[in-house]
């Protein structure tokens, strides 16, 4: 037997907690901000300058030497900037997104930006793991030059 809704859920459909209590609570602090924001020009203005400021710097971070723990946060100026200088809507939908996206971009570059610390890697990890299971179950000095044919087929003398 296939169950079903009950029929006040279904009545309720999606914005079943439009009028709760929390949802309004949110909203009145959500508006409370915008207007504070919206009421002061000056906001704007400067939250519209922050942004391309923001990802100059972070443009150039390699040249000037910013350290990692600079360069994340300030990648946050401006998602905050764009969603304080465009006004509500499809543009400030794109113009967030794509902040984020930079955001996102800078987060993955950001433990390529000093080769010197990444961990010495020699081709891939999973196949080298897996070699080095396999070379384990032959003692030192065998001298097996294919060891994981000799360990995985289990002809090599020395296997444990």
């Amino acid at each position: 037997m296939r169950r079903t809704r009950s029929e006040t859920y279904r009545r309720r459909g999606p914005d079943a907690f439009k009028g709760s209590a929390l949802q309004r609570v949110l909203d009145g602090a959500s508006d409370a901000v915008n207007r504070q924001l919206r009421s002061h020009r000056g906001w704007t203005v400067v939250a519209a300058a922050a942004v391309p400021i923001a990802v100059g710097v972070i443009a150039a971070r390699k040249r000037i030497g910013m350290h990692p723990t600079v360069t994340l946060p300030l990648g946050c100026v401006p998602p905050l900037g764009c969603a304080i200088a465009v006004p509500k809507g499809r543009p400030r939908l794109l113009a967030v997104s794509a902040a984020y996206m930079h955001l996102f971009k800078v987060g993955w570059e950001l433990p390529y930006d000093d080769p010197e610390k990444l961990p010495a890697s020699s081709g891939s990890t999973s196949r080298s793991v897996l070699t080095r299971w396999l070379a384990s179950a032959c003692r030192p000095g065998c001298g097996c030059n294919a060891r994981y044919a000799h360990a995985a087929r289990s002809r090599c003398s020395t296997v444990r």
